[in-house]
């Protein structure tokens, strides 16, 4: 079966310049996880400027994704512990595929944070692990962004935001975090494909939240 690329140029081609894609989705993976998928599914090494830890910008392309993944270990095991009915100890497993713990990954003021989640009230643990949520992703956009990376999925980040925001009654803010992703959605595919017309829509929705919950006041 025959499979296409829609590609959108956001600059002037020269003539006889290489364009290149990303092999892989984007999900802030670090190097070793990067090198080892590449390497079984097209069967090269990578050595472009983000996996090249020999230079500074490698190296702080490098940094930055290990400690995107610290925090997102972390969330993960505190919203599945403090949400589980019985203590669980599992964190899930680490880029080596070794199993992780709780006590591993989790410094005692998050574990005591755990506890306090255990007994709050339903309602209240839902807002707390809503923020935390909207914490990581803003994080994980802040990364994308040192990098200059604009792909969709980051366009899917900025909309996940967006929902968030919404629910908390940031109606300003969820409508300029879904343009942004709107914009990226415009650099990667133009106006006249399928896909955007489906992100306008989702936006266009967003904007007009704030009238109906205005009529509601």
């Amino acid at each position: 079966m025959h499979q296409t690329f829609n590609i959108q140029a956001t600059r002037d081609i020269p003539a006889g310049e290489e364009v290149s894609i990303n092999y892989l989705p984007e999900h802030g993976q670090v190097r070793e996880q990067r090198v080892a998928k590449l390497e079984e599914g097209y069967g090269f090494t990578c050595k472009c400027p983000a996996c090249n830890i020999d230079t500074k910008e490698g190296q702080e392309v490098e940094e930055r994704r290990k400690d995107m993944q610290r925090i997102i270990k972390k969330t993960k095991a505190l919203f599945a512990d403090s949400t589980s009915p019985t203590e669980t100890t599992s964190a899930g497993y680490g880029a080596d595929g070794m199993q992780e713990t709780l006590p591993n990954i989790l410094s005692s003021e998050e574990q005591q944070q755990v506890d306090a989640l255990r007994v709050m009230p339903d309602k209240d643990r839902q807002i707390w692990l809503r923020n935390r949520e909207l914490e990581v992703l803003n994080a994980m956009i802040a990364m994308y962004q040192a990098e200059g990376i604009v792909g969709r999925e980051v366009a899917s980040i900025y909309y996940h935001v967006a929902i968030l925001q919404q629910s908390t009654g940031s109606y300003e803010a969820a409508v300029a975090t879904a343009d942004a992703g709107l914009k990226l959605e415009e650099s990667c595919l133009g106006t006249d494909h399928p896909a955007y017309s489906e992100a306008l829509t989702f936006v266009e929705s967003i904007k007009k939240m704030p009238l109906a919950a205005a009529r509601f006041r």
